[in-house]
This record gives structure tokens, sequence and C-alpha cells, in this order.
């Protein structure tokens, strides 16, 4: 995402088939503790991350914060990640 005002919070929402089941969704990118980019789950804590709910996700990302991939208030949110499908005999 490009053009946001610098530290400005989005939100993004995905949509699959019905049927779909999604376990969680993590990201891959550098974390405030960990700066070498690295996979990671994405729960939601209240201001950014993922909250699945059956066939949606929607995703609360900040400019600069945890899911931001590189950590910069700079107007640009990058986003490299995915959900997880949950195996559909569950």
């Amino acid at each position: 995402l490009k053009g946001l005002p610098t530290a400005d919070a989005t939100t993004i929402e995905l949509f699959f088939p019905q049927e779909t089941i999604i376990s969680s969704y993590w990201k891959y990118g550098a974390t405030s503790g960990d700066p070498v980019p690295h996979w990671y789950e994405v729960t939601f804590d209240g201001t950014t991350g993922a909250v699945i709910n059956g066939n949606r996700v929607t995703l609360h990302l900040v400019d600069g914060q945890r899911g931001d991939d590189d950590l910069t208030e700079n107007g640009e949110i990058s986003d490299d990640g995915g959900p997880v499908f949950a195996p559909a005999d569950l």
C-alpha cells in the first residue's frame, strides 16, 4: 500500500471460498525484535494483526508497526504474508 499518511492505520479484508477453513495468518519480514526477515504468526493484538472469521481474514495494519515489513513510518505498508489453511477433514 502506498500513499498513506505517515503512521496511518488501515484494514484489508481477504475473502476465500465459503468452505475454506483458515487456521492462522503468517507474514514474512522483519519485526522489532528480529530485524532479519523471518516467518511469524500475526495474531491481532488490539492494534495490528489478523482477525479470522470463518472464510474472511481482516488485516489491521499500521505504517511502521508490526506487520509493516519495512518497520518505517513512510506512508507505505509492505505486506508479504498469507493465510494458513486447515485440512478439510478437521
